[in-house]
């Protein structure tokens, strides 16, 4: 066999060299797609073989995910403080019937929250912080202490 034989010439080089330069990201292409099947069996079967922890780990990511995603601590926060707020005011209603029903067996007793607005039924004073009522009418301390000496002589 002849040189002639063996080369195809210096069109051929050409021919050649231009071919591996269109062909060359398709052959990178090809060469990456092996090495990623390469790495995604290797992982399938590390997977295989530890699939408790990996399950934990997803379980794990997917927790941590849906934590922010939902916004489960502030709604968390907010249903204890709802309930904590529900038990407290549970106890202050009770605490409020237990004043009423003690109010009403004994109504010489009953205290008066004052208003800046009401006047003693009796004398027309201004009610302060001793105040009382009775039957809708309100009375002053000293007026109070009127009716109280009344009923007690009859």
């Amino acid at each position: 066999m002849s040189d002639d034989d063996r080369s195809s010439g210096m069109i051929g080089s050409l021919i050649s060299l231009v071919l591996l330069i269109v062909l060359w990201p398709y052959i990178l292409a090809a060469f990456g797609l092996f090495i990623a099947y390469l790495l995604l069996a290797a992982l399938l079967d590390w997977v295989g073989s530890h699939f408790l922890m990996t399950a934990l780990w997803v379980a794990g990511v997917l927790g941590v995910y849906l934590i922010f995603k939902l916004h489960l601590i502030g709604r968390a926060i907010r249903w204890i403080a709802n309930r904590f707020h529900r038990c407290q005011v549970k106890k202050e209603w009770t605490a409020v019937d237990e004043l009423i029903e003690e109010e009403s067996t004994n109504p010489e007793s009953r205290k008066f929250i004052p208003s800046t607005n009401l006047y003693c039924y009796w004398c027309t004073k201004k009610l302060g912080v001793k105040s009382w009522e009775k039957d809708g009418k309100y009375y002053c301390q000293s007026c109070y202490e009127k009716i109280l000496g009344i009923v007690d002589q009859v």
